[in-house]
């Protein structure tokens, strides 16, 4: 009896970790864009009850549907993994979550969800994120920075366009389009633009010499915006979006040329 609960001891102890820290895999595979069917977008908020969130959307016509007594169905699994770092092969926390669809939905059909899940002893940790196609047994991997040192971070903020209920994945916007910033503190009632109208030159060629051309956080002006009010960017830039501008972090929107990822003119360049 005594070597029974040794044994599933160290079977338990042993399951908390990995084979190898995620540092030393070879992750080329998440800069190939044929490695998966699945090509998901990822969003974390945070709230002010101290729980996360995890948006994530994909097309889910890249689901394999099967026929199942005369109705096509669907069937993936999502599983959060945390680690401290890149260097951790210790598993602090899993969770995961089973999705059903059923039908196979029409063209250009985006699927939403979101997963709530919660590590308060870090404020600042790793997570793996697996969805799993069941039907095809095809998988995607994703690894998200989480940061929640302070209130001022990026995933404390949310950003949605104002005829959408599901939050913004991209980092840029349209001069067309009108947006809603929020903040996860509920005491906050203004935030401040810090608005950049800079150009870039060309990288330097590989080993080159010359130095890059170093950033000025100096704004080319700033302003305040009304937390939960109908936004919208009209002049072409970079806008960094700030709850205290004593400090650098923030959020970040680049309104770019109309015809953005298209090249239509040479000034686009």
């Amino acid at each position: 009896m005594k070597n029974t609960i040794l044994l599933l001891f160290v079977f338990l102890l042993c399951g908390c970790y990995s084979s190898s820290k995620i540092s030393n895999r070879n992750l080329a595979f998440l800069y190939g864009p044929n490695t998966s069917y699945l090509n998901p977008s990822f969003k974390v908020s945070h709230s002010s009850e101290g729980k996360s969130l995890l948006h994530f959307k994909f097309d889910s016509n890249d689901l394999l549907y099967m026929k199942e007594k005369e109705v096509f169905e669907a069937n993936f699994d999502v599983t959060i993994e945390s680690y401290s770092s890149f260097e951790s092969k210790v598993v602090l926390d899993t969770l995961t979550k089973n999705y059903n669809l059923k039908n196979k939905p029409g063209a250009d059909s985006d699927l939403y969800h979101f997963i709530e899940f919660d590590n308060a002893s870090l404020s600042s940790y790793l997570i793996k994120v697996t969805i799993y196609d069941i039907n095809r047994n095809s998988k995607s991997i994703s690894y998200i920075d989480i940061n929640k040192g302070n209130e001022n971070l990026p995933q404390f903020f949310s950003l949605k366009l104002s005829d959408s209920n599901i939050p913004l994945f991209r980092n840029h916007i349209a001069s067309d389009e009108t947006f809603v910033v929020s903040h996860a503190n509920p005491e906050t009632e203004r935030l401040w633009v810090r608005y950049y109208n800079r150009r870039f030159p060309l990288a330097a060629p590989p080993h080159s010499q010359k130095g890059a051309q170093i950033f000025s956080f100096i704004s080319d002006s700033t302003f305040s915006v009304e937390v939960n009010s109908e936004l919208s960017f009209k002049k072409p830039g970079i806008y960094h979006i700030q709850k205290d501008t004593l400090q650098k972090n923030g959020v970040t929107l680049f309104r770019l040329h109309n015809d953005f990822p298209n090249l239509t003119a040479a000034n686009q360049l």
